[in-house]
């Protein structure tokens, strides 16, 4: 392991917190994982898909009393459809730009960074997330 990675996410747990150690999504977390373990290969693949998958199941359990009320209501309620119908318009360019691009994607966004580049990026998220923000029910901006 690069002493640099382990240097960034001890300065990070002390920080945040130990549920914080480094930035990204569970995506993230699985692509350095999966490389730190050289798990690079089919069955790598597997377990990012299986860990995935059982992320949405629980999503979708936690809130499986809403999804009932709305695949329930959908065909009855139009404004529910409505928003349904725009929701699906909203993804339709992403979905076709994920396509096209899948190659671009996968080069920059699913391989492992370096050490130095990863501090580089820490520093400059653990800059913003310190900046006060002014909120618009706070006129003193605090």
């Amino acid at each position: 392991m690069d002493p640099i990675i382990a240097f960034e996410g001890l300065g990070s747990r002390h920080r945040r917190g130990p549920d914080r150690v480094s930035a990204g999504s569970s995506t993230g977390h699985l692509i350095v994982v999966g490389s730190l373990l050289d798990w690079n290969n089919e069955k790598g693949k597997l377990f990012e898909i299986v860990i995935q998958f059982a992320a949405i199941l629980a999503v979708c359990w936690q809130y499986r009393q809403r999804l009932w009320v709305v695949a329930a209501t959908l065909p009855r309620d139009s404004k529910i459809a409505a928003v349904h119908v725009d929701l699906v318009l909203a993804f339709l360019p992403a979905a076709v730009l994920g396509v096209l691009l899948i190659g671009k994607i996968k080069q920059y966004l699913f391989a492992p960074i370096s050490g130095r580049r990863r501090v580089h990026c820490r520093r400059l998220l653990d800059s913003v997330d310190r900046k006060p923000q002014a909120h618009a029910a706070c006129p003193h901006g605090g």
